[in-house]
């Protein structure tokens, strides 16, 4: 699916010219600033581009998100402008809404970089929007720990142990023969129900953020966030629903926020929630599937996706409606 024209890029790149076959853009790279070395597709999906000075490449989510103008390819969320109140909006006074905020476990204290998860692909900037917290009490001593902020509080947390599964699972044999203390591969916060939280949603600026790619897991987001850049730009954010549903009380909380569209980014066997949920009385909504990305292994989720791959995924995103028909198709032949 190709988003972007010629004179859509015009507005956003400096110095453009179409190139001698004309299906490609030229311009300055917006990442380096070298001059005539960034090219854009007009034909290949997703407007593939690349800088073939610093390297830099993408699709038309991850540029327009760089220059905040998702409203260039707000078509493709088949949006009718016309429609004064498009949307149903859910009662307040019909939900369980109080989140209140939780206590860390003691000797606990945020921390602006942690050798595990930058290990794990995070970048400097994640730790400013996604807390992160170590503790010295015995309890949590090898857990990382993930803020829930919502409202700028704290209402959650989620733990998860440094250890490797297999190396949990050794160990949680030898002390299950010797009847010790077993560890938990996670642990989370008591109190407030995560169905009702949403993690990143306090990165989704009120009244700007237009569109939210809505995902399972904490680690989801931060890909996404990374992958696509999404620190700078406002208009576009992702937040993970804490598994494979999503409640009335997270839909509240989206709407609260003027979340307009939607990209539900779940594996494929949790559409079915969404389809009873019925989303797109609250937002316009999009499907995008794991497996319509190139180089997708069996047991991949979002979190394994790289830019171009999560580029594939939005790229070919369908309304709810043609995803079902597609699927239904599938498992008949």
């Amino acid at each position: 699916m190709n988003l972007l024209t010629y004179d859509d890029l015009t507005e956003v790149l400096e110095n453009v010219r179409l190139d001698g076959r004309r299906r490609n853009a030229i311009s300055d790279c917006p990442y380096c600033g070298k001059s005539q070395k960034f090219g854009v597709s007009l034909v290949k999906d997703h407007n593939l581009w690349q800088c073939f000075s610093c390297g830099e490449r993408g699709g038309s989510f991850k540029l327009m998100t760089y220059f905040d103008r998702l409203d260039l390819i707000q078509e493709f969320f088949d949006v009718d402008d016309e429609l004064e109140n498009p949307f149903d909006e859910l009662e307040e006074e019909d939900l369980d809404l109080e989140l209140e905020e939780v206590e860390l476990p003691e000797d606990t204290k945020k921390v602006a970089s942690d050798e595990y998860l930058e290990g794990r692909g995070w970048y400097d900037e994640s730790f400013f929007d996604f807390p992160v917290y170590r503790s010295k009490y015995f309890k949590y001593r090898d857990y990382v720990m993930l803020g829930v902020m919502m409202y700028g509080s704290l209402v959650g947390y989620v733990s998860r142990h440094t250890w490797s599964k297999e190396d949990i699972e050794n160990y949680n044999k030898i002390q299950k023969r010797k009847g010790g203390y077993q560890i938990l591969r996670y642990k989370n916060s008591d109190g407030n129900e995560f169905s009702k939280m949403l993690y990143g949603f306090d990165t989704i600026i009120e009244g700007k953020t237009d569109t939210v790619i809505l995902v399972e897991g904490a680690m989801d987001v931060v890909q996404i966030t990374q992958e696509l850049e999404l620190f700078e730009g406002e208009s576009l954010r992702a937040v993970a629903s804490f598994g494979k549903k999503i409640s009335e009380e997270q839909i509240f909380h989206l709407q609260e926020k003027g979340v307009k569209n939607l990209i539900v980014m779940f594996d494929d066997d949790a559409i079915e929630d969404v389809k009873r949920l019925d989303l797109d009385k609250y937002f316009n909504v999009l499907i995008a599937s794991t497996n319509d990305a190139d180089g997708v292994e069996e047991g991949d989720d979002v979190g394994d996706l790289d830019a171009e791959q999560i580029e594939q995924c939005l790229g070919m995103a369908r309304k709810p409606s043609e995803f079902f028909y597609e699927k239904v198709n599938i498992i008949k032949l």
